[in-house]
């Protein structure tokens, strides 16, 4: 409307769950809009998915909890050295 309100059908607001309070979130060209119940529900599920997937990745390579070896140093400036021509 002219005040820059967004209007939903209710037929939408209601497949949504939407009550008086949305969470508005950004994904690439679009937004999506949840109810804050069904958003934190969401959060919890992918952050136990992420939490799965890590099947105990250590992070850095070559901690105390890797289980191969450790990584090579890199030199000072921070760039891996050319290997010398034979």
């Amino acid at each position: 409307d002219v005040q820059g309100r967004i209007l939903l059908p209710h037929a939408l607001r209601t497949a949504a769950g939407l009550q008086r309070e949305v969470v508005v979130v950004g994904v690439l060209n679009r937004i999506e809009l949840w109810s804050p119940d069904t958003w934190q529900t969401f959060l919890a599920e992918a952050e136990r998915l992420l939490d799965d997937a890590s099947l105990d990745v250590q992070w850095p390579p070559g901690g105390p909890a890797s289980r191969g070896p450790a990584a090579p140093a890199l030199p000072p400036s921070g760039r891996p050295q050319a290997k010398p021509k034979r």
